[in-house]
């Protein structure tokens, strides 16, 4: 479809802006893995598993910003903020998600289609099945395997596992001397209290309800449910209704902009909602029908 000033949309904001933006979110999404640390609590760390679980799939959707290098004006920029800190810090090798995402927008709703949990069914009592699964970390495991298929082979790569230790090792030492400035505790209980927010609060979370949100989000902008809007192979291409709050758990950096985003890979997500309000009045499959959990909803009942 024609776009007027299509240049206009793809331009990008100010780097600095991204980069405060950026680290404010990032900030956002992992601060309780220091917070748990410093309060003798498990209500506290527990609240603070579910935080990070819920709210790091919007991490997940800066890691898909930067793949399609729309975070900074610099492609290198955004190649970095990828490669060496959100790839690591999601256990993800960038470079082989940035190539199984472009065959996913290129392959979408086919067999080739490396993108395939939203063909997950989840009706009546599998979601509570896929719930479990996800707790007990069988797709979680199965997503950290499948990134480094090649063919029936599984190889995991040198540069991916330097980058990766290296970050880990950077959360877990920030985590460690974080306490050892502010609290007046001995050495065997801060390693003990750092040990429980890396592995419970950030490692499980990730792996169990961070794997669960991610994947509902997936769910909800593509599986066929019964109608045939913007229908490709066996995949819905679907702009989402979004407020505040189910922008933090799914639908942030465009995601719920879905349809547009598909259509119009190079436009920034702060765009999108803008470009999509244009083309909408001549493409009613752009406009957005239902919100996320109302489309769970009918994917669930």
């Amino acid at each position: 479809m024609k776009v007027n000033n299509l240049k206009n949309h793809i331009a990008k904001r100010s780097d600095f802006t991204s980069i405060i933006l950026s680290l404010s979110h990032i900030s956002f999404v992992f601060f309780p893995l220091l917070l748990s640390t410093y309060f003798d609590s498990i209500i506290l760390t527990v609240i603070s598993f579910i935080w990070v679980g819920i709210f790091i799939n919007g991490i997940i959707n800066l890691m898909h910003e930067s793949a399609h290098r729309l975070v900074f004006k610099k492609k290198k920029y955004c190649d970095f903020l990828g490669e060496f800190i959100l790839g690591p810090l999601l256990i993800t090798d960038f470079k082989a998600y940035r190539n199984r995402h472009w065959v996913h927008h290129n392959k979408l709703g086919s067999e080739e289609d490396t993108k395939f949990i939203y063909k997950k069914k989840i009706k009546g009592l599998n979601f509570i099945i896929f719930f479990f699964e996800c707790m007990f970390l069988k797709e979680g495991i199965s997503k950290f395997i499948h990134q480094f298929s090649q063919g029936k082979k599984t190889k995991i790569s040198l540069d991916f596992f330097v980058k990766t230790i290296s970050i880990q090792a950077i959360l877990f030492s920030l985590i460690f001397f974080s306490q050892l400035l502010v609290l007046n505790h001995n050495l065997k209980e801060i390693f003990m209290n750092t040990v429980l927010s890396y592995v419970f609060v950030y490692l499980y979370s990730l792996a169990s309800l961070g794997v669960f949100f991610s994947s509902l989000r997936a769910i909800a902008e593509h599986q066929v449910n019964n109608n045939d809007e913007h229908l490709h192979g066996h995949a819905i291409l679907r702009n989402l209704k979004s407020n505040f709050l189910t922008n933090l758990i799914f639908g942030s950096y465009g995601f719920a902009d879905h349809a547009t985003h598909h259509e119009y890979p190079s436009i920034p997500s702060y765009n999108l909602k803008k470009l999509r309000k244009e083309i909408e009045k001549n493409n009613d499959d752009l406009k957005p029908k239902k919100g996320y959990f109302e489309i769970l909803k009918d994917c669930i009942v």
